[in-house]
């Protein structure tokens, strides 16, 4: 973690969804995504997917929104993290 604690950053915002150890933004719909995959008999299919946005929690943000409940998660990890150094 290299962020300044507290600031407004996707650590504490109310839009996060934190999920295996990654943090995505849920403040607009997921994003589609399609592609080819092979399918039967070897012939390609099309396959769509959708997913909310990876973000950068070191990135500032034009749409935070604080959350209690995340802001007093950051400082319990960072205190986790500062006993471990």
């Amino acid at each position: 973690m290299s962020g300044l604690i507290g600031a407004k950053s996707c650590r504490s915002c109310e839009y996060r969804l934190k999920l295996q150890g990654k943090l995505f933004c849920r403040r607009y719909p997921p994003q589609n995504i399609g592609g080819l995959v092979p399918g039967p008999e070897g012939r390609p299919m099309t396959m769509f997917m959708s997913s909310y946005p990876e973000t950068n929690p070191d990135l500032p943000c034009g749409e935070y929104v604080r959350n209690g409940a995340h802001a007093a998660e950051e400082l319990q990890d960072a205190a986790k993290a500062a006993t471990q150094q």
